[in-house]
């Protein structure tokens, strides 16, 4: 006999997989390798689990539901990339939605655009209560589409009437400032990986705004999209710093490809240990984590507030970040 109110939770667990996996399994995305599938299947089967879906499908056929909500949300990734939604970042985000949506009995769908940029049919077909997406990269088109939601977005907002829960970016630049500051550095070198990333360009912003009110010096590093720390101008890299700030790390510019980059330039800070950066990785250098697990949580909290209130006044709800400082660097 199945168990009243499993939830796709329950079968992660019992799948020993991540509730991503079972989405994607779900969802019948061809990412997940066979043995996996076929192992959470199995245990669909044997648990007695059914798929909140199920609940519209009656709906659709005239069978009297229990309840007219479907009991499940999206995360969307808006990113048809393969393993868009199983970062590090990603993963440890739904990680914090599991707590709140478990004890609503709200299933959690994670899913991606679609290659031509179109909503998942998750969404396009109704089968969704309300859905959290992570800032960045989808057409007016469907921006417009998902306003019919209850929606809170992550990171940022496309208009200020919009819920949103997003890390502090700006006590994310004034910690790095801060650390710096009290190691005595006064001319910074402000590195940014992707100039065409919307958080990393609000972050190097913030720090300028820091530095000018502390009157330190700072020198900008900003990469294009697809550019390398080995392309950087050597002679603004080998000027500047008694101290250096990432706002963020990228797949082309990892920490690790950030410290080689930087002890073979020779640069003191880096000799020094001035230097420090936000990452969600455990580095051992300093770094700033805006803690993915409570991002989750707290967007998951905030869809679930958003339900229950869908006519009140759009809420923001900023994580504050963590300084970690480890107590032996390797720079």
């Amino acid at each position: 006999m199945a168990l009243k109110n499993l939830t796709i939770y329950d079968v992660a667990e019992a799948a020993g997989v991540s509730v991503t996996t079972v989405s994607d399994v779900l969802n019948e995305r061809d990412r997940v390798a066979r043995e996996t599938v076929v192992r959470v299947r199995e245990v669909i089967r044997d648990i007695g689990y059914r798929p909140r879906r199920n609940r519209r499908r009656q709906i659709n056929l005239g069978q009297p539901p229990a309840s007219t909500k479907t009991r499940q949300v999206a995360f969307l990734v808006p990113d048809p990339r393969l393993g868009a939604a199983h970062t590090y970042l990603m993963e440890g985000i739904c990680d914090g939605m599991r707590g709140p949506f478990h004890a609503a009995d709200t299933d959690l769908l994670v899913t991606t655009t679609r290659p031509d940029g179109a909503l998942p049919l998750c969404i396009e077909r109704g089968q969704v209560d309300g859905a959290i997406v992570r800032y960045g990269g989808l057409p007016q088109a469907s921006i417009e589409r998902l306003t019919a939601l209850p929606l809170v977005w992550l990171f940022s907002a496309v208009n200020g009437d919009s819920d949103l829960v997003a890390p502090d970016d700006e006590t994310v630049a004034r910690l790095g400032l801060g650390f710096l500051a009290e190691r005595g550095c006064c001319r910074v070198l402000l590195v940014n990986p992707d100039d065409t990333h919307g958080v990393f360009c609000m972050r190097a912003e913030s720090f300028r705004v820091a530095a000018r009110e502390l009157g330190v010096t700072v020198h900008s590093l900003a990469l294009t999209g697809g550019q390398s720390l080995a392309d950087a101008p050597a002679s603004l890299v080998r000027a500047a710093p008694d101290g250096i700030f990432f706002v963020g790390f990228n797949e082309l510019n990892t920490p690790d490809d950030a410290m080689a980059f930087l002890r073979q330039t020779g640069v003191p800070a880096a000799q020094s240990g001035n230097v420090v950066g936000q990452s969600d990785y455990a580095l051992d250098f300093p770094h700033i984590t805006i803690q993915p697990s409570l991002l989750g949580q707290a967007v998951a909290e905030q869809l679930l507030w958003r339900l229950d209130h869908p006519h009140a006044l759009a809420r923001r709800v900023l994580i504050p970040p963590q300084l970690i400082v480890p107590r032996v660097g390797r720079l």
